[in-house]
Formats: C-alpha cells, structure tokens, sequence
C-alpha cells in the first residue's frame, strides 16, 4: 500500500513539475472558458503531453479566465502554466504608429493587433465627443495619435485606446508650449499638428526641421499658398514618388498649390518632435527650399524665387541623370 501511494505522490509531482511546454503565444478571447483555453493550448503547439496538463485542468480550480495575450516559454512546467492563465499573467503588445499613414491603415493596423477590429477603432477615433476635447473633427481625427511606439493588454477597448491618446495630448499641450502656439501665429493645436505632419515629409534631416518650419509659416503671413509637395502626393494617394509636376493641378483640399491654408487634416500621423519643431520654429526670411543635387537630404534655403528656380533646376537635372520619373 505503502508502494502505490509513493508511486502515486511521485506522479503526481511529476505530472506537476516537469517541463511540457514549447515556446509559442496564444490569444484567450473574451468569453473563453478553460476548456476553450485547453483546445487552443492544443492548437498552438504549446503543450508537449497534453494530457498531463488536462489532469492539473480537472484538480485545480480556475475560477476565472482572464483573456488576453500569453506568451508560453520554453520547459514551463503544468504547474507554472496553469497559474499564467489563473491569475491573467499576460504578455502586452506592442505597436508601432508611423509617420506615412492614411486614416484606413491606423484602423487596420490597430485591429489586426488587438482584439476589438479596425471597425471598432474606427468608429471610437471618429467619435465627435470624443474629438470635441481636443477641438478635432472627422478630417483631422488622426491628430489624436503620436507616431511612436506603444504597448497596450490584447483585450483594451478602442475606446480606452482613443482615452490614453486625449489623455497624451491633454499632457503634451502645457502653458508653455501654447505660450509658444501663439508666438507661430497659428490659430490651434489642430494646425500646428497638420504642419508637423507636412514637415515631417519634408526632411530626412532633423536639424532642418525648425528652418522648414519657418519658411512654411512665412508663406502663411504673406498669404502665400504653402506649396507643399508632401500633401500633392497625399492627395494622389501615391506614397513613393519623386516627381509630383504631373499632379499639380489635382482636384483636392490638400492640394497646397492650388489652396491657400491648411488642408482639412493632418497627412499622417506626426512625432512630438516634429510638433516641437513647428513649436520653436526659426525665424529667418526664407520662403522657398529646394533639395540639394547630391542627395545628401538636405535643402538649399533662400528668399528669392529667382535663386530657388536655380536650385530647382539642379535638382532636376539629378534626378533625370538617375533617370528618375
């Protein structure tokens, strides 16, 4: 008798304590119950002898399934792997918002990474009470982002998400940086976003960032049209193109050649750098920029348009000696 209960004690333990899991993640949905979450530990490969975890299953009690994401690790044994999921020790994911970004593919991009869809995003984004606090509307709904990286439980509503971005912004904005809004002489968060967002495509060189800045809001005092060629290219709905002179005259709000202003919203998501910038832009008396000719990615600056047509020649004739369209 003594026998069978030390070899049931020395199973028991083993069944408990040894390793039986393989590296691998799963998603426990709103709603699942454990035998839900034993078929999907089944199915991701997880489990290595799953039934000495169905008889951990049938002796401990778990109360509750906490849904989110898990991350299993390689040699867990049914022990530790049980209590993962009765006390909802999740993993966070991780998402990154970039900068070249229509609406579409932020509500797409949200939903593929979290439980709730991208229709779900979607319509918690363009909630106009919710864009109310920070004097947003549908166009330049996207002006509640950062493009950064961030990690959020699987299970977070859209709702809270679109929270914790007001929630960013309302920090961001302190007194010192509207005491600096109005030194820009724009008119509200909102625009000085949308010209980040235009700046930020501008360069590929941070420290050039103020100077454009500068010669767009120089443009806006004089009443010129910004001329922006990132919001022509936005307008098409062409990312990737060098050349934006056969799209001059397209139809559209964003087309900053043919609108003086702002366009209606943002054209992606900007950095709180690039913000900053618009923010302590420089002052000068520049009102054209132009790409150098040696693709270094930084600009010539100048306020003759005369001079800027000279520049805008060199660069031109690089690109067709690179062949580009």
């Amino acid at each position: 008798m003594l026998i069978v209960t030390l070899t049931t004690v020395a199973f028991m333990v083993w069944v408990f304590k040894s390793a039986n899991t393989s590296k691998a993640e799963i998603f426990v949905k709103t709603g699942d119950n454990s035998d839900s979450l034993y078929l999907n530990l089944i199915k991701s490969g997880g489990l290595k002898k799953s039934w000495t975890f169905n008889i951990v299953k049938s002796i401990m009690e778990m109360d509750k399934i906490y849904s989110g994401k898990y991350q299993i690790t390689e040699g867990m044994n049914n022990r530790a792997l049980f209590n993962m999921f009765k006390y909802g020790n999740q993993v966070e994911v991780k998402i990154r918002l970039g900068n070249n970004v229509f609406p579409y593919e932020i509500f797409g991009a949200l939903g593929r990474k979290f439980e709730s869809d991208s229709v779900s995003f979607e319509n918690a984004v363009y909630n106009a009470n919710k864009l109310k606090a920070l004097s947003l509307d549908s166009a330049s709904a996207i002006a509640l982002f950062w493009a950064d990286t961030y990690q959020f439980p699987w299970t977070i509503s859209a709702d809270k998400v679109v929270d914790y971005f007001i929630n960013d912004q309302q920090k961001f904005w302190n007194s010192e940086r509207f005491n600096k809004l109005v030194k820009t002489g724009l008119h509200s968060t909102k625009e000085v976003y949308i010209l980040a967002s235009i700046v930020e495509k501008e360069v590929m060189k941070a420290d050039e960032m103020p100077i454009i800045a500068g010669v767009y809001i120089n443009r806006l005092k004089i009443g010129m049209p910004l001329q922006a060629d990132p919001t022509l290219k936005y307008a098409s709905g062409i990312k990737f193109m060098r050349r934006v002179t056969g799209i001059l005259d397209i139809e559209s709000p964003y087309n900053t050649y043919k609108n003086t202003g702002f366009p209606p919203g943002p054209i992606g998501l900007a950095t709180k750098k690039g913000v900053d910038a618009v923010l302590n832009f420089l002052e000068h008396d520049y009102l054209y920029f132009c790409a150098k000719e040696d693709f270094s990615g930084r600009h010539y600056f100048t306020n003759s348009y005369t001079e800027h047509l000279k520049n805008a020649k060199l660069y031109r004739a690089a690109l067709d000696a690179k062949g580009v369209k």
